[in-house]
């Protein structure tokens, strides 16, 4: 079995969590993304089919957001489609999460919704990716 194999298996047999938890731990400082785009970044990585692109993927990233324990996680970088803030970001409330947000210097439209066309990190992926990491020349 070659390298890309072994790689290729140990990405496949992460859960969804941790999924969730690597490409999180890729978003660059000053950035945001939504539950929405890490739901249909996993979806079409595994392709697991389209349900993970409605509101129930979204939803089951949140879950896999709230339930995470690793502080190397920025969970606090993840928004809602509108750009809204959680309001029980499991970190300390939504007012922590804006607190982190502006020290990385996110820009907010009104106290609870991130500037989206200021501060959206956009999801690409390289061709041949199998550890779910985001192609920089795909930024915004």
């Amino acid at each position: 079995m070659g390298t890309n194999s072994k790689m290729a298996s140990k990405t496949t047999d992460l859960s969804f969590n941790d999924k969730v938890h690597r490409l999180v731990k890729q978003i660059p400082k000053g950035k945001v993304v939504t539950y929405g785009q890490i739901a249909i970044a996993i979806a079409r990585q595994t392709r697991l089919g389209g349900h993970l692109q409605t509101g129930l993927g979204a939803r089951a990233v949140g879950n896999a957001l709230h339930s995470n324990t690793d502080s190397n996680v920025p969970c606090h970088r993840v928004v809602d489609r509108n750009g809204r803030i959680a309001l029980s970001h499991a970190f300390g409330g939504w007012k922590e999460q804006k607190r982190r947000l502006l020290t990385e210097g996110v820009r907010f439209r009104d106290n609870m919704h991130v500037d989206l066309e200021q501060c959206k990190f956009t999801l690409g992926f390289a061709v041949k990716c199998r550890e779910f990491s985001f192609d920089p020349a795909l930024k915004k």
